[in-house]
């Protein structure tokens, strides 16, 4: 059965979850979540999917995941692809997880500012 991802196209989350999907070749499918229509806010959805009430979600074979971030590094490991982070010892993980805040902390913020700014904002 292929895993699932619950999320909207227009969101740089779910994308960076698409986007891994695609970079590992691997067949999905895809369930709209309409946040404009308050569905992610939903007692149920956040009961049984994202307690804060967000997207995307990652369904597989029984395991349920939230936050892009975590969903992408469970897939790489999973599948064993160059995408994971490395396993060859702790200094060769710690650069990667300070790579990784790195983007997370300065990179990504100013460009989803931008995105929202180029995009949504017109």
């Amino acid at each position: 059965m292929a895993p699932t991802v619950l999320g909207i196209v227009a969101s740089t989350r779910t994308q960076r979850v698409l986007l891994t999907l695609e970079e590992l070749g691997i067949e999905y499918d895809f369930k709209v979540v309409d946040l404009s229509k308050g569905q992610h806010h939903d007692p149920e959805y956040v009961r049984d999917h994202h307690p804060f009430a967000k997207v995307p979600v990652f369904q597989d074979d029984g395991v349920e995941i939230f936050e892009s971030r975590a969903i992408a590094r469970y897939l790489a490991v999973k599948h064993k692809s160059h995408l994971a982070p490395p396993s060859d010892g702790p200094e060769a993980l710690a650069v990667f997880e300070q790579a990784a805040s790195v983007e997370y902390a300065y990179f990504e913020p100013a460009v989803s500012a931008l995105g929202f700014e180029l995009i949504f904002k017109k």
